[in-house]
């Protein structure tokens, strides 16, 4: 739940490779899912990975501060608002 298993992908991991974390260790098995999990949990995860793709696909811009013409600064601006 929660990435985990895509994490772990993303790392390297293949089926049946030995996974250990802390005292724990298990069997890495992507394709199935634990009878554990409730289903509410297993429908965050996958809403999650959605969001996560659709993130990682969306394009990105950067926010500059434009310098005005007048040369002023926002610390000119006594009453602390913009024109």
């Amino acid at each position: 739940a929660l990435g985990i298993a895509g994490e772990l992908e993303r790392r390297g991991a293949v089926d049946g490779d030995l996974v250990m974390v802390g005292e724990y260790d298990f069997d890495f098995a992507p394709g199935m899912s634990n009878p554990y999990i409730p289903p509410e949990l297993l429908e965050e995860d996958a809403r999650y990975e959605e969001s996560r793709r659709m993130y990682e696909q969306s394009p990105r811009g950067m926010l500059v501060d434009v310098p005005s013409s007048s040369g002023a600064t926002d610390d000119d601006d006594e009453d602390g608002e913009r024109p």
